[in-house]
């Protein structure tokens, strides 16, 4: 396949499966004008995951830097992300289910060029400070995961929307037991990083499939082309949901 009939391919699934279910979307989801209320949570969330990844060692207690009311603040915001974006809009409007049954087709072409800006300026804000070579690394470790090791999605049979539900349970579950823990007098057992193991890919698998959620439906406030809001949107939203698949992957030490 070349790289013009990989946007053709693209574009004719848009049109011809994509489009219809996000008329769907736009008139349940009609409340909401400019990019979505989620976002400074969003953000906010991926920016501690982030400091944790980058500066906590497995022994260290993190409740010595973050509370654990603000950890559980911020935790939440992912969950309610992940929520109204995987789970309300590209779930259960059958998005996830079009995109898995040509997701390798899509990643076979995929390169971090066709992402849209917007995915690059959503991952400065939330703290990245040369988005362009994070996804690079992120689109090689999906094909990797995806097309050369089969992982995931053959081996283990976990499609897309097993994925999506996995995350969002799985940022549920990390919030329960934080507030047990927290609940507790002592404060001797806190959460290592392992803790926060896959939550990474999570968040910023959530921040692509919001960004470009935002510009299918046009809720993105910037004018963007046609052609590139829908190629470079449904690569993206691809992207997101192939790095939250890797992340259930590194939870369960993959």
């Amino acid at each position: 396949m070349t790289k013009s009939e990989w946007r053709q391919m693209i574009e004719d699934l848009y049109h011809q499966q994509l489009a219809r279910r996000l008329r769907v979307v736009r008139r349940r989801c009609h409340r909401m004008e400019g990019f979505p209320y989620w976002e400074d949570g969003l953000f906010r969330a991926f920016r501690m995951i982030r400091f944790v990844d980058d500066c906590c060692n497995d022994d260290e207690n993190l409740m010595s830097v973050f509370q654990p009311d603000y950890v559980m603040s911020t935790l939440r915001s992912l969950r309610d992300a992940s929520q109204e974006v995987n789970g309300n809009i590209l779930v259960r409007s059958g998005i996830v289910d079009v995109l898995d049954n040509h997701f390798p087709e899509i990643l076979s072409e995929l390169e971090v060029g066709d992402l849209p800006e917007a995915d690059f300026q959503a991952l400065r804000e939330a703290g990245s400070s040369n988005p362009q070579a994070e996804l690079h690394l992120r689109i090689t470790r999906i094909k990797r995961c995806y097309l050369e090791e089969r992982r995931y999605r053959f081996n283990d049979n976990l499609p897309l929307r097993a994925s999506v539900e996995h995350a969002t349970k799985t940022v549920e579950e990390r919030i329960t037991e934080l507030e047990k823990r927290s609940s507790k007098a002592s404060t001797a057992e806190k959460p290592p990083k392992p803790w926060f193991k896959g939550l990474g890919s999570i968040c910023r698998g959530t921040v692509l499939t919001s960004v470009d959620v935002c510009l299918l439906a046009g809720w993105w406030t910037i004018p963007i082309s046609a052609d590139t809001t829908v190629v470079g949107s449904v690569a993206s939203i691809v992207t997101g949901l192939g790095d939250i698949a890797v992340g259930i992957g590194e939870l369960r030490g993959e």
